[in-house]
């Protein structure tokens, strides 16, 4: 057999070949979250040390999967009210085109999903999606999976790494069936969080050095609100995944560049539920 002549770049743009590789993914991650769970070990509680004070004190596996998973009801085009929310069909629909993914992006375009969810390559409007991909998915995504595994380091669970991971996923999972809520048909937004974004940033995050980068130099932290309920009408209040970075200048010493990660950084946030 002659050997195939093309790029990596060429594989995955090409609309015939891009169906074919994607459903040998699932597979490829299974792989990856492997090597990153018998990775070296991470330096000792580098986003969560225990404090009983400020945002981290809320901080938990319940939380944190609350604050992502009801994080798109933020967005003014949806409803915080919990019982217009159609989660089973949303379910159906995000394994539909989980477990189809090819047959999604080949009819959503592979040229549109490389350039408006993969890579920062579009200029309309339309196309910033890749924007909260790389950080709400991939450095978010990535530090929230550290995050979690020293609480449950810190609480004394057992395989931390293992036990953050299956927390991801069902938070992840849910996340999406939220954000997919009553649409039905091809939809590539999973696709490109679940299969590239979410395990890159495990992968990414479990490396020390890239871990500590981030704990040390940008002073990445979990700053998310505390999400309130309200049983008389059902709705959700407060709600939100947001990340802080803060860099300290070379010179200063009073002064931080700091900037606030999530949805504001992608839509308006909602100014009235219906």
């Amino acid at each position: 057999m002659k050997p195939i002549k093309t790029t990596l770049i060429q594989t995955y743009i090409s609309p015939f070949r891009a169906p074919a590789i994607l459903h040998k993914v699932p597979l490829a991650l299974i792989v990856l979250l492997q090597i990153a769970i018998n990775s070296e070990a991470a330096e000792s509680y580098l986003f969560y040390k225990g404090y009983d004070y400020g945002s981290q004190a809320n901080y938990n596996p319940l939380s944190m999967t609350l604050n992502s998973t009801l994080d798109v009801l933020q967005i003014n085009n949806s409803t915080n009210d919990l019982t217009r929310l159609q989660l089973a069909h949303g379910f159906a629909n995000v394994a539909d085109n989980f477990v189809n993914p090819g047959r999604a992006i080949h009819q959503y375009g592979t040229l549109n999903f490389i350039s408006s969810e993969v890579f920062p390559l579009g200029r309309s409007k339309d196309s910033y999606q890749y924007v909260p991909n790389y950080t709400l998915h991939l450095i978010g995504g990535g530090m929230t999976y550290v995050a979690t595994a020293e609480w449950y380091a810190w609480h004394h669970y057992p395989a931390p790494r293992t036990l953050s991971l299956i927390t991801m996923a069902g938070m992840h999972y849910l996340n999406e069936a939220l954000e997919n809520n009553s649409f039905t048909g091809p939809n590539v937004d999973p696709i490109a969080d679940l299969m590239i974004f979410d395990p890159l940033g495990v992968v990414l995050f479990s490396s020390s050095r890239v871990s500590s980068f981030f704990a040390h130099t940008l002073n990445l932290n979990d700053w998310s609100p505390q999400t309130l309920y309200s049983p008389p009408n059902h709705q959700i209040y407060n709600n939100g995944q947001k990340f802080s970075f803060k860099y300290a200048l070379p010179g200063v010493t009073q002064w931080r560049l700091f900037y606030l990660a999530g949805t504001e950084g992608i839509t308006e946030p909602a100014s009235e539920w219906n």
